[in-house]
């Protein structure tokens, strides 16, 4: 399995698409909208996520489930229940303007191997907070 790749802003995916055709799980976070920022902590049962995770995914083509995520954060037929919950939460909140959604992808060898690593990452990470990222509603993964 390869590393995570770098950070980058998930509402440019189109120009990084290329490069994100392949199995993979997925990590999103929230920074500062400079994007030099920290990330935003988030509240958990368990203390605070530092990290400021959002959700943890996989795909058999990243690119497009991270497009998927991006449309449904703006309101466009989506399938992604994550960027739904983002835009319902817009919604019914005033859009705050001071954060910014990245995300960070590691290829896998195949869809059964993405699925793997998800349940292993979020697993870690509820065992650490006590709950699921804020957008993930239930564990993924192949256990």
């Amino acid at each position: 399995m390869s590393a995570w790749s770098e950070w980058k802003n998930v509402q440019y995916i189109q120009q990084f698409a290329g490069s994100y055709k392949w199995p993979g799980v997925y990590r999103l976070r929230t920074i500062g909208s400079d994007n030099n920022s920290s990330p935003f902590p988030i509240g958990r049962l368990f203390g605070i996520d530092k990290c400021g995770l959002l959700s943890i995914g996989e795909s058999v083509n990243v690119a497009r489930r991270l497009k998927e995520f991006n449309d449904a954060c703006v309101g466009k037929v989506g399938k992604h229940p994550a960027g739904e919950k983002r835009f319902l939460f817009q919604i019914l909140n005033a859009p705050r303007k001071d954060f910014t959604i990245q995300f960070s992808a590691r290829r896998t060898k195949d869809k059964t191997e993405a699925r793997k690593q998800q349940g292993i990452l979020q697993l870690r990470y509820f065992r650490k907070h006590g709950e699921l990222p804020p957008l993930n509603s239930n564990f993924g993964g192949v256990w």
